[in-house]
């Protein structure tokens, strides 16, 4: 029994490890898309895809992160219908209409 809740504390820490890892990578990934060819690059590998399937998450911060790093791809075209051909597809719920 003992062994059991320390292996659920241990889960416990290496799940918010995951999940701030995740959210430093996309705040560099936010930071390094002011430069447009490093935003083009982003929308070839299918960041904006990454994106929405976050929004499935819990975190606070990481979803304003995410909702923010959406707004600023959806300037252009391209990433808004990936965006909603996602969503579309996923169900998410009405989290893009703030986009």
């Amino acid at each position: 029994m003992l062994m059991m809740i320390f292996s659920l504390a241990c889960f416990g820490d290496s799940w918010m490890r995951a999940v701030m890892f995740v959210t430093v990578s996309y705040y560099l990934l936010l930071n390094l898309s002011e430069d447009l060819k490093v935003e083009l690059k982003m929308h070839n590998k299918g960041v904006a895809k990454m994106l929405v399937k976050t929004l499935d998450r819990e975190n606070v911060e990481l979803l304003i992160l995410v909702i923010s790093f959406l707004k600023k791809l959806s300037i252009f075209v391209e990433n808004k219908n990936e965006m909603v051909s996602c969503y579309c597809a996923r169900g998410t719920g009405a989290t893009l209409t703030l986009i």
